[in-house]
Parts: C-alpha cells; structure tokens; sequence
C-alpha cells in the first residue's frame, strides 16, 4: 500500500507519478510527469528552463523517496500539506547556500 495516500498499491509509477502526494508536488502541471522523465526535455523552453526544470524534477522525486522512507522506516506520519512545507523550506535553504 502507497506510504503517501493508503489509496493504491506502491510502485514506482504509483508514487511518482500517479499518488495525490506525487502530483500535488508537480512544480510544471501542464507538464506531463512520464512524458518528460523519458524525454528530459520541455519544446519551447530554453536550454536554461530546461536544465533548471530537470533539477526540480530530481529533486521532487529525491525528496518524495526521503518522505517515503522516513515514514517507513522512521514511522514518521505525513500529510500532504507538512510534505509540501517541508519540501519548500529545504528548497530555500538548499538554494541560499
């Protein structure tokens, strides 16, 4: 069962792509998750939105693993809005230094 949602079994198309958590995170929404994992690229963008949009989807990903294993391991409790603080908060700190 999803660590995030309890809604669907976990894989790794549950969790990246389809699960509540998963898309309430998707920085691009008009952006299609899968098609731009297999293609790491965005028409229309500039090299530079491009590039910047492909750390910010490793990065949400990375940290949706950390989350998922904290919950797991840790038996952490998350909820969709503390994993969406917590992913923005490190994303400053991340970026001020």
């Amino acid at each position: 069962m999803c660590s995030f949602c309890q809604q669907a079994e976990e894989n790794a198309n549950h969790l990246f792509f389809n699960c509540r958590f998963a898309q309430s995170m998707c920085v691009v929404q008009t952006c299609d998750p899968l098609n731009h994992l297999q293609q790491h690229y965005i028409e229309g963008l500039s090299k530079e939105a491009n590039d910047a949009w492909m750390v910010t989807w490793f990065a949400v990903v990375w940290f949706l693993w950390i989350q998922r294993n904290a919950i797991i391991f840790n038996n952490e409790q998350k909820d969709e809005g503390k994993v969406w603080e917590t992913y923005q908060n490190q994303s400053v700190a991340m970026a001020g230094s």
